[in-house]
């Protein structure tokens, strides 16, 4: 008896374990399918403005002057940014501040903000560095599984050649820009700043950055995965499915990825946010970044706290800035930075 219960074990045992090496190993090469099911297998990509949006303007109940939907570019889906004014004053010279949003490279929207953050009230986070005196533009840009990396930097470079371009219709000041990024958003604002200051990193994109590092103020880095070696599986999972549709990234596109070894005296100043030590190590990734960026002398400040009771505030916690007085803090030491002459 003994026996035929140790067989029916082990029988046991190689039908589990042998399911779970057939989902991971399913998993690993296909990511897509988990990550399907977030985006609800819906095409998040469109040649015309996402949501049935129409362009045009408005003057918010704050004042704000909202334009949305301006057409940047034709060679990708979802090219389209919006411009804020803090209000109809638009030849009024102010800094201009460029946001990218989040959303592991599935999800997320220039006007909702990051569907995997803490909060969805991205808005009051948009109109509330508008109103500290920014023409605030934020942009849109394609996403997995039709488009991967590196199609979304392609976009932001194209994004910034067109307000370059198009400055003066829209009263921009394209020679004192903060750009920030949260989750993907970070990782391409910390992409670019590294085209920037080192034309070796730009030559592994094939191009050059239409702005120099005379023209940025500062670059806001919230949140942003970076370290490959360091992510767990699901890291990679979702990260994988961006860089190569897989798991097994190769070397060389994740040296392009992550732009810390590249960073050097000529990185623009930088405010980083990092969270989830606890976690899978948002904060790990963003204070090896900082760390370099300290022994380049280039000016930064690194901003990872705790609740009172010693919890961790959850991931693009900004998008919690009414209500979350960790994230009032955080934004007040952000803004301390960007606006400091």
């Amino acid at each position: 008896m003994k026996k035929v219960f140790k067989i029916i074990f082990i029988v046991l045992a190689v039908v589990i374990v042998g399911g779970l090496i057939s989902k991971n190993y399913i998993l690993d090469r296909h990511p897509q399918l988990l990550i399907g099911l977030f985006q609800g297998y819906q095409n998040q990509n469109s040649f015309e403005p996402r949501n049935g949006a129409v362009p045009g303007q408005q003057v918010k109940g704050n004042g704000i002057l909202y334009l949305n939907d301006i057409k940047y570019g034709g060679e990708y889906p979802n090219s389209y940014l919006d411009i804020s004014y803090p209000n109809e004053n638009v030849v009024e010279k102010r800094p201009t501040f460029i946001y990218i949003h989040g959303g592991g490279f599935f999800g997320g929207d220039k006007a909702l903000g990051d569907p995997l953050a803490q909060s969805n009230d991205s808005t009051f986070l948009y109109d509330s560095i508008v109103l500290e005196g920014y023409n605030l533009v934020n942009i849109n840009y394609a996403l997995v599984p039709q488009y991967r990396f590196p199609v979304p930097e392609m976009q932001l470079h194209q994004a910034l050649t067109f307000l370059v371009e198009h400055a003066e219709e829209y009263h921009l000041d394209m020679h004192n820009v903060t750009i920030m990024g949260q989750s993907g958003g970070a990782i391409l604002a910390g992409q670019y700043g590294a085209m920037i200051a080192n034309p070796e990193y730009a030559k592994l994109y094939n191009t050059t950055p239409v702005l120099n590092a005379e023209d940025i103020n500062a670059l806001v880095i919230d949140d942003a995965p970076y370290d490959w070696e360091h992510f767990n599986r699901t890291s990679k999972r979702l990260l994988g499915n961006f860089i190569s549709g897989n798991i097994f990234s190769t070397e060389e596109q994740i040296t392009m990825y992550n732009p810390t070894s590249f960073v050097n005296e000529n990185y623009p100043r930088s405010f980083i946010l990092g969270n989830n030590y606890d976690g899978n190590g948002y904060a790990h990734d963003m204070e090896k970044l900082s760390n370099k960026l300290k022994e380049n002398n280039v000016e930064v400040e690194f901003y990872y706290e705790k609740y009172a009771d010693g919890t961790e505030p959850g991931h693009g916690f900004l998008s919690d800035l009414k209500k979350d007085e960790l994230a009032q803090k955080a934004y007040e030491k952000m803004m301390s930075f960007v606006n400091k002459k």
